[in-house]
């Protein structure tokens, strides 16, 4: 028997989202890393513009699609031969990544005893180059398949499921041999929405309540992580992480702030991930404010949003056409640094003005529901897909804009065409 789903369930993304986005801009203005921000009103004016035109935007896919009715799913919504060809795709970059790994030296050992030769050593290996870029295409399936083999799980065959448990090992192996956080920010994004869809579709029987107790464990997993790497990923390990933040030049530090964390004995550890985790989530809100007290210099139409299409663009012309992003302008006049962050608002808004770009944010909103609602639903490919890279953009949004290079450019691009031009045909719209 059919029956429509709940409207918090239809709800919960935006719900999660605003918590997470709110947290954010709170950390940034209470926090005890302090930015210097000449003009806090513009700077909040966008961010409520911005949120407005999100929820408004994911309003309108819900109540488009809130109509739609949960069936018993069908393995047919799966293109069998289509699911085999992208399975292999993604196996062969696995495989390709651990020879590169081997063949560069990089291993677990080396990354738990020296993870600053272990970082910069990952991130020589992982540059251009032929290899670079065959590993980049091969890439390019990564964040769609971790969606579409976990959503779809039940109704996979033993090969592609192989492929997923494979993907998630290689996912945590990258993360821990390069000492970073980017790929287990994505793993637990995309998994922790994807599993609540197959708990919402009846897929898996567990408590909501176990649930969230699973993925507070995984949350505290990856902060200690987090920690081990702040400490540890410097050519001198640091001993007080307190001292070494309150010698940023970039802000000041307030040393008596509340939020300040004071875990002590086996916890301790941890105070340094969360720390390092109020300037990696919050610092971009100061390049956001510097990119809008600058005037609109023009567009490139396609080309500014994204670091990897502005470089390439600049190949083709010269340097002048990197001033078109907000982020190498903001470089160029010393008001940023290429480690520094911008939030993707800025990204966008390089292209389509920051007036443009409400418009855009809206238009990621009204997908953002829509691919939810229909995952929940009758989930495809291209809808799995679709949904796993607005979970992604939404949690990236407070930091940068997720097509940034190659891989994510085609991928992020490529999966939004395919949606708007294939879901017409599934009679959703």
């Amino acid at each position: 028997m059919q029956k429509t789903l709940s409207n918090n369930k239809l709800l919960v993304p935006l719900y999660f989202w605003l918590t997470y986005s709110l947290s954010t801009i709170m950390i940034f203005e209470f926090g005890p890393l302090q930015f210097p921000v000449e003009n806090k009103l513009y700077l909040y004016l966008y961010l409520f513009g911005a949120h407005v035109s999100i929820v408004l935007g994911y309003y309108s896919g819900f109540n488009k699609f809130k109509g739609l009715r949960q069936g018993k799913l069908n393995s047919k919504l799966i293109n069998k031969k289509a699911l085999n060809i992208v399975s292999t795709i993604v196996l062969c970059g696995i495989i390709f990544a651990f020879i590169r790994d081997y063949l560069s030296g990089l291993s677990i050992t080396l990354a738990m005893e020296d993870s600053f030769t272990a970082r910069e050593l990952y991130t020589q290996t992982r540059g251009g180059g032929v290899l670079g870029y065959i590993g980049t295409i091969l890439n390019i399936l990564v964040l769609p398949y971790l969606a579409i083999a976990t959503i779809n799980f039940k109704r996979l065959n033993n090969f592609s499921k192989s492929v997923l448990i494979f993907l998630i090992f290689r996912i945590v192996f990258d993360s821990v041999i390069g000492g970073s956080r980017h790929g287990l920010m994505m793993l637990i994004i995309i998994l922790f929405f994807s599993f609540l869809a197959l708990i919402y579709t009846n897929q898996i029987k567990i408590s909501i309540k176990r649930f969230f107790i699973i993925a507070l464990c995984s949350l505290m997993v990856f902060l200690y992580y987090s920690s081990f790497i702040s400490e540890n990923r410097q050519v001198t390990p640091i001993d007080d992480y307190v001292e070494y933040m309150s010698n940023n030049s970039r802000y000041e530090f307030d040393e008596k702030n509340i939020f300040i964390p004071k875990f002590s004995g086996d916890l301790k550890l941890i105070n340094s991930g969360i720390l390092t985790g109020y300037f990696y989530f919050t610092h971009a809100y100061h390049g956001l404010s510097n990119a809008l007290n600058l005037p609109f210099k023009g567009t490139t139409l396609f080309f500014g949003h994204s670091d990897f299409s502005i470089r390439n663009l600049a190949r083709i012309f010269d340097d002048e056409v990197l001033n078109y992003s907000y982020h190498y302008r903001l470089i160029n006049e010393g008001l940023g640094a290429k480690t520094l962050w911008i939030t993707a608002y800025a990204w966008i808004a390089s292209d389509v003005t920051f007036i443009g770009s409400l418009f855009l944010l809206y238009f990621f909103g009204s997908l953002f529901s829509k691919s939810w609602i229909i995952v929940l639903t009758n989930p495809t490919m291209i809808s799995s897909s679709l949904f796993a890279w607005m979970a992604y953009f939404f949690f990236q949004i407070n930091i940068t804009f997720v097509p940034s290079d190659l891989g994510t450019f085609v991928s992020f691009w490529g999966v939004i065409i395919l949606y708007k031009f294939k879901i017409k045909s599934k009679s959703y719209e």
